[in-house]
């Protein structure tokens, strides 16, 4: 409470205190505290503090404007690419081959082929993922996604064959 005090100019509630986590022998590091609405927060620790004091596993109280778990989403999405897209799954490959000729020949729409044809929850929007990060799908969607070319966004891609059958995929945009 004393560094708390220091620190801040505030002293920890009875609540908080207890509930805060400790980072001994952490000079610059950060740690872990607990608010009074039971949100994580980050918090710096400043080791000569806390050494002037003697007490080096306490932690100096400084509230940052962000909980805990919107700092590491963001620690954990920063630069990992985004993209839209659409996909087709069935569990046969002779079908699958079937239903992309049938895409291209332009007898069918992709998403009309995907609510016809898909085994997708996804197919009730036309087979319609919607936006979503890379790493967010199992590797090999992933990576026909991430890794087709630029010229590629817009075309049928597939089929692709993951845990789930074979896929087509459809990649309307990608940054």
């Amino acid at each position: 409470r004393e560094l708390s005090r220091r620190s801040t100019g505030r002293d920890l509630s009875a609540r908080t205190a207890p509930r805060m986590v400790d980072s001994p022998g952490n000079p610059l590091g950060v740690g872990l505290g607990v608010g009074d609405s039971g949100n994580p927060f980050l918090i710096p620790v400043v080791g000569p503090a806390l050494h002037e004091l003697g007490q080096v596993g306490d932690v100096i109280n400084f509230f940052l404007p962000f909980t805990l778990a919107v700092g590491v989403s963001f620690a954990l999405d920063a630069g990992k690419k985004k993209a839209t897209a659409s996909h087709i799954l069935i569990d046969d490959a002779k079908k699958i081959i079937e239903v992309k000729n049938s895409i291209e020949s332009g007898e069918l729409a992709f998403d009309d082929a995907a609510r016809q044809f898909s085994t997708c929850p996804s197919s009730k929007k036309g087979g319609d993922l919607g936006q979503f990060k890379q790493g967010s799908m199992v590797p090999e969607f992933d990576r026909a996604v991430f890794e087709a070319l630029d010229s590629d966004l817009g075309s049928v891609l597939g089929p692709i064959r993951t845990q789930f059958g074979w896929h087509l995929i459809k990649v309307q945009a990608r940054s």
